[in-house]
C-alpha cells in the first residue's frame, strides 16, 4: 500500500503519477473543448500529436526517475487522452481527494486508483 504524506507544496517530491499520452483518441471538435488553450490549438490545426505528446511525457519521466521520483502511471483506457492525471485527484497529508471533474473524466479516476494498493 503506497503511504500518501503530503503536508506541504515546497518538500521534495518522492513520488508522482504522471499521466500518459498514449491512445488519446481523435482531436476534438471545437464544441468539445475543456480550455480555451485546446480550443485555440483545435482551431488552428496545432492540437499535439500523439506520437509528440509520448515523446514529452517519456522525457519527463526520465527526468522524475533521474531524480529519484518514484513514477506511477495510470492504466490505459483506449481513446482517453490521460496526460493531465493532476486535474483528477490530488493528495493532503494522507488522503486521496478526487476533484470536482467532468463526469466524461470520471472513468480516468478510475485508472489511477491502483496506486494505492502498490
Amino acid at each position: 500500500m503506497l503511504q500518501l504524506n503530503v503536508r506541504d507544496e515546497t518538500s521534495p517530491l518522492k513520488a508522482v503519477v504522471l499521466g500518459i499520452a498514449n491512445s488519446p483518441g481523435p482531436i476534438p471538435k471545437p464544441e468539445e473543448a475543456y480550455d480555451p488553450k485546446s480550443l485555440e490549438h483545435i482551431l488552428a490545426g496545432t492540437y499535439p500529436r500523439e506520437e509528440d505528446m509520448i515523446g514529452e511525457m517519456e522525457a519527463f519521466n526520465s527526468v522524475l526517475r533521474k531524480h529519484g521520483v518514484k513514477v506511477f502511471r495510470p492504466e490505459l483506457l483506449e481513446n482517453c487522452n490521460q496526460i493531465f492525471s493532476r486535474d483528477i485527484a490530488f493528495v493532503i497529508e494522507d488522503k486521496l481527494i478526487k476533484a470536482n471533474i467532468l463526469p466524461e473524466r470520471e472513468k480516468e479516476f478510475e485508472a489511477i486508483i491502483h496506486v494505492l494498493d502498490v
